[in-house]
């Protein structure tokens, strides 16, 4: 089902206690993803974390749709930053999901100190 899993440190970040976990999904929609949130949710908490926060593309609609329901906000929108990590990372395509050009960084988070948990919100056309 994973085509890979990869965890890593920012030094700066590793110095305040962060560490980052990639995960690479060959199928969606099959709760895969919510359950790995939960046990990194859990494990954030009881370790005395406040807040979890990720960084995607502007083209990834559906990383944006799926942190949105389960209470991350966007905490910032760094127009361009892409063409300037593509010149650290070459292989980063032009083009990404849904053949949206990948340009913008979007950083989301969200804040665990806050009482009460999560629930996927199911609407209109929700999955």
């Amino acid at each position: 089902m994973f085509s890979h899993i990869v965890s890593f440190s920012i030094p700066d970040e590793l110095a305040k206690g962060n560490m980052a976990v990639g995960v690479m999904i060959m199928g969606i929609f099959i709760g895969i993803g919510t359950a790995l949130l939960e046990a990194v949710e859990a494990e954030a908490r009881n370790a005395g974390c406040r807040k979890l926060w990720l960084i995607t593309t502007n083209d990834n609609l559906d990383a944006f749709r799926f942190f949105q329901r389960r209470g991350f906000v966007v905490s910032a929108f760094r127009l361009g930053t892409m063409n300037e990590i593509r010149r650290l990372k070459p292989n980063i395509p032009e083009i990404g999901c849904y053949d949206i050009p990948v340009r913008d960084e979007i950083e989301m988070e969200k804040r665990l100190d806050l009482a009460g948990g999560w629930r996927v919100v199911r609407g209109n056309g929700g999955r």
